[in-house]
This record gives C-alpha cells, sequence and structure tokens, in this order.
C-alpha cells in the first residue's frame, strides 16, 4: 500500500529483493516492483532467497 511505501521512505527501513526467486515463484521480471519502489525513494537492495536453489550459471557453490 501507499502508506506502509511512504512509512518504510520515512523510517529508511530497508526492503531486500530477490528477482530472481520471485521470477521462478510467481512474479515476473516485468511485474518485479524494485525499479518502481527504488525510483520513489525506499532503500531496497537486491539479494538471494536461496542460492542454492536459485543460481542460474555453469559453476556449483561448493567450489
Amino acid at each position: 500500500s501507499s502508506v506502509l511505501q511512504y512509512l518504510y521512505y520515512l523510517s529508511q527501513i530497508g526492503i531486500a529483493m530477490s528477482p530472481l526467486s520471485n521470477n521462478s515463484l510467481f512474479l515476473g521480471y516485468n511485474q518485479n516492483p524494485f525499479l518502481e519502489y527504488f525510483q520513489r525513494g525506499l532503500c531496497v537492495s537486491l539479494s538471494t532467497d536461496d542460492p542454492l536453489q536459485f543460481h542460474f550459471t555453469r559453476f556449483t557453490f561448493d567450489t
């Protein structure tokens, strides 16, 4: 909601967003609100939800 976003903006509470896992589970890249939140001045960061499940490289995490 807009009120909640405004409260997050005022208090500068960080929001961690995981577009890779969101895309795989329920939300497409074009529907991800990261850019909208960033443009509104919210404190957002890109993060990994579960790097062992949602990775798109040819390298494994155990090497």
